[in-house]
């Protein structure tokens, strides 16, 4: 008896064990809709997986939560929460994984406990994968804001539904789901957060947030009566407002035309104001003589805070549809002209539509291509001199010399000598390191940067390596399988993920590429500075104006992207506060004399080529040959008695996507001509050319697999935009078993942040 007895005892023993911990996965990327009934994610990008661990045992003990699936060689990699330790009660935990579509349904993630062992499986919801045209808008308000969530986002993917640039979906979340790193949040273009109170956050979900903004996410509060509780919290180094006064009661009479119309009503209003470098969109009026800094807004890093003076909920009840000003200076959404919807409509219909997927071109020097043609030709003509010297030269030479009694030693050393050569030539051809497509972000003045790269690394033999990404909040992952194929290895093989420690762990080599993509924050080691002046009479850049190149990165060329100073703003005249929705069609009777109705804001906006900067140069006289060529046009246009044709025009990036995107260049696209369009991707309307309602059809963008790259939303009435292309590799802080990766080639697209000012006033028109 004493065998089945211990038997008995051990499985006893297992049982209750296995019991200590049991769970569940509260939520999978956000909460789709409203009632939080349905969770949507991005392909490509992290997604949080939220997991709650029930402990029942009083004794403390540590467990890890891991995510399973693929990369692009079938290799499987294992995402993992770390060590997290659990004792009787509740444990939230987070795993962050790349997600594809085959992890949309049926998957389950795995609780292991210190020895690895697998304890249990908690099964995932069912989530819906995102198109990559569409923005994700994220309520976590305690209630509901369903004026803006519910019924203003009504704008679906697809161009019979879509009512913006882009589609737009609404989710939810509760703060408690908030991730704790900013990763989570990745899938995320905009965060709106009514009556905020910081205390309802951890130190991590808060430290999340914040870095979310700075790496591109976009967060729109409703003060009101939180405006004491942000004041002196972490979240106040981010606000667009400062100031030690308390929000006082107030009914703003100038509301009804820019929100909705409706009768003044009593609210509690912020009464902090606009800090420097602020842009105020809107000001609101109460009498007797009130005046209040209302929709605000201020950059920071390369995202965005936006505060709305009252709580949105009293701004815009539940029951009422906002003005589309209103909810366009919140979110910088635009409508595109009614011609293009309608022919994306038809053509929709008689299967015609036609898309340039931007993941593979700007991946594909990742991928080695030209090198590797290069080098299969090599081989290939050695093969050849290989066989011609040991076969017939060899003979001939033995013959000869009347010594083809030795003709098998004589081939069996050439075949070793060529065997080593051919060894070493291999050797040298793969070596370790690798090769980048970078987007870097930066601010004129400063020399730290936010890089995005996209990396392959290749060896020269088999080995399991460890990956790195440098910081805190930095990190390395597998490139998302994209719509390109993908390969398989016949005996795949493991390794680890630690999204929260940026690491990658025995990731397998077998002496050929791996391709990665990684965010780290990099050091220039100096800095870009400029002074740009604009002249509201003439869009031109004045002589006074230069950038500087005070960095180590060679700069091959680029463009300045400036909002034209000669369109007038609707609330006060002067410049155009922003990019999105500016739609004005004239500034003048005869400027673009052929438009019907609205126009593409990335009409409004100029466009002047950069030439290359070495490092120390400045450079000057910005856009001369430009606005010359565009001066004597002009004079040959007016000197005509007909006038028939179109208006010269200076250039806008409205002509520059055009081009860039021209269907002739499909197959052929650059990466730096897909990366400028990633970057300006939120102004990009598909047209093939110029017409007066804007319905020639053209070729729609996708950026399936890469992250949200779009940067217009620095476009403003403060700020200029620098892209600057680097044919080396960007500054980085991938380590590779500890040490610096080699970097044997690359790209860069340099987008930094600059100011303008202004000088003069727009003309009349019989001035022009």
């Amino acid at each position: 008896m004493r065998p089945f007895t211990l038997f008995a005892i051990l499985v006893a023993a297992s049982s209750a064990f296995a019991q200590s911990i049991g769970g569940d996965v509260k939520s999978v990327g956000f909460r789709g809709q409203a009632d939080m009934s349905q969770f949507v994610i991005r392909l490509g990008q992290w997604t949080p997986i939220c997991v709650d661990l029930q402990g029942t045992s009083p004794t403390a003990q540590e467990f890890e939560v891991r995510f399973a699936n693929r990369d692009l060689d079938g290799d499987t990699i294992e995402y993992s929460s770390g060590r997290v330790t659990v004792g009787a009660g509740m444990r939230r935990v987070w795993v962050y994984a790349n997600l594809e579509d085959h992890d949309l349904a049926g998957q389950s993630v795995q609780v292991l406990d210190a020895d690895g062992a697998l304890v249990t499986r908690l099964t995932m919801p069912y989530c819906e994968a995102l198109s990559d045209s569409t923005q994700l808008v994220v309520d976590v308000s305690r209630k509901p804001l369903l004026a803006l969530t519910a019924r203003t986002f009504e704008s679906g993917g697809d161009w019979d539904k879509r009512k913006y640039f882009r589609g737009i979906r609404c989710g939810r979340m509760e703060l408690s789901e908030l991730p704790d790193r900013w990763i989570g949040l990745q899938a995320v273009d905009v965060i709106v957060w009514d009556e905020p109170k910081p205390t309802d956050l951890t130190i991590a979900q808060t430290a999340s947030l914040i870095e979310w903004v700075r790496n591109g996410g976009e967060l729109v509060l409703g003060m009101g009566p939180s405006t004491d509780d942000l004041r002196n919290t972490p979240l106040a180094v981010i606000l667009p407002v400062r100031g030690d006064t308390p929000p006082e009661m107030a009914t703003p009479d100038n509301l009804g035309g820019f929100v909705l119309q409706k009768a003044p009503r009593q609210m509690l209003v912020s009464t902090m104001k606009a800090r420097e470098g602020a842009q105020v969109r809107h000001v609101a009026q109460a009498p007797p003589d009130k005046r209040y800094d209302f929709i605000v807004s201020w950059p920071v890093g390369s995202g965005r805070v936006t505060i709305c003076a009252a709580r949105l909920s009293d701004v815009v009840p539940e029951s009422a549809t906002p003005r589309d000003g209103f909810f366009e200076a919140l979110f910088d959404v635009t409508q595109p002209p009614p011609g293009i919807r309608g022919a994306f409509i038809e053509k929709s219909s008689s299967m015609l539509m036609q898309a340039a997927a931007l993941h593979a071109k700007i991946t594909a020097i990742t991928r080695f291509s030209g090198q590797t043609s290069l080098l299969m030709l090599l081989a290939l003509a050695f093969v050849g001199v290989y066989i011609f010297v040991a076969t017939g030269a060899s003979w001939l030479w033995l013959r000869r010399r009347n010594l083809t009694s030795a003709s098998w030693t004589i081939f069996a050393g050439v075949a070793v000598i060529a065997g080593v050569a051919s060894l070493g030539a291999v050797r040298l051809t793969k070596g370790s390191g690798a090769r980048s497509m970078s987007f870097v972000d930066c601010e004129t003045g400063s020399p730290i940067a936010r890089a995005w790269s996209y990396f392959g690394y290749r060896t020269a033999q088999r080995r399991l390596l460890k990956l790195q990404s440098g910081g805190d909040n930095g990190y390395v992952r597998p490139m998302a399988i994209g719509r390109d194929p993908t390969s398989s290895y016949a005996t795949a093989a493991r390794y680890d993920a630690f999204p929260a420690r940026g690491e990658l762990d025995s990731v397998p080599m077998r002496a050929t590429l791996k391709q990665f993509d990684g965010f780290w924050t990099a050091d220039l080691g100096g800095a870009f500075s400029a002074q740009l002046v604009a002249d509201r009479a003439t869009g031109e850049l004045t002589t006074s104006s230069w950038i500087s190149n005070r960095t180590d990165v060679e700069i091959k060329g680029g463009f300045l992207l400036y909002l034209d100073p000669r369109v007038r703003d609707d609330a006060d005249g002067g410049p155009p506060m922003r990019a999105a929705g500016l739609t004005n069609a004239v500034r003048s009777g005869r400027r673009y004399r052929d438009v019907k109705g609205r126009v593409p804001p990335s009409l409004n906006v100029l466009i002047v080529p950069l030439p290359a900067m070495k490092p120390g140069d400045t450079v000057r006289e910005l856009g001369a040959d430009v606005y010359a060529n565009y001066r004597a046009g002009l004079a040959a246009w007016r000197s005509r008695e007909a006038q028939a044709s179109k208006r010269p025009e200076l250039p806008t990036l409205f002509d520059a996507q055009i081009e860039w995107a021209q269907q002739r260049f499909l197959i052929d696209l650059s990466p730096e001509t897909a990366a400028l369009l990633a970057s300006t991707r939120d102004l990009y309307l598909p047209c093939s050319g110029y017409a007066a309602d804007f319905d020639n059809f053209g070729v729609e963008i996708t950026l399936d697999g890469i992250a949200d790259m779009d940067i217009t939303h620095w476009l403003s009435r403060d700020h200029a935009v620098l892209l600057l292309r680097s044919d080396t590799p960007a500054p980085n802080q991938l380590l590779v078993d500890g040490d610096p990766a080699r970097m044997t080639g690359g790209l860069a697209l340099y987008r930094v942040r600059a100011p303008v000012q202004y000088q003069g006033s727009v003309r009349n028109e019989d001035d022009e």
